[in-house]
């Protein structure tokens, strides 16, 4: 995904920050994951000499979340180890 070829963040319960130099590549990480929860792409999302960007997202959330009756809502049936494509 554009210029970052693996990454892995951990958000925690509480407020979490990206900080970092400009063009350190925060602006990147938020499109990212603005793709994973739905979000429009673009094709400059695309590494330099690649075809395609690939992106996965773990979300672990616990019992209880609204996004479960959000899913419900939906016909969407919720299991643990749910894979979502």
């Amino acid at each position: 995904f554009a210029i970052i070829e693996e990454l892995t963040v951990s958000f925690e319960r509480g407020l979490t920050v990206l900080t970092g130099e400009t063009g350190a590549g925060k602006s990147i990480i938020i499109d990212a994951i603005s793709l994973l929860v739905g979000g429009r792409g673009s094709s400059e999302f695309v590494r330099y000499g690649e075809t395609k960007a690939e992106l996965e997202g773990l979300f672990l959330l616990e019992s209880g979340h609204p996004v479960f009756e959000v899913c419900h809502e939906q016909g969407i049936d919720v299991s643990d180890d749910m894979i979502v494509l």
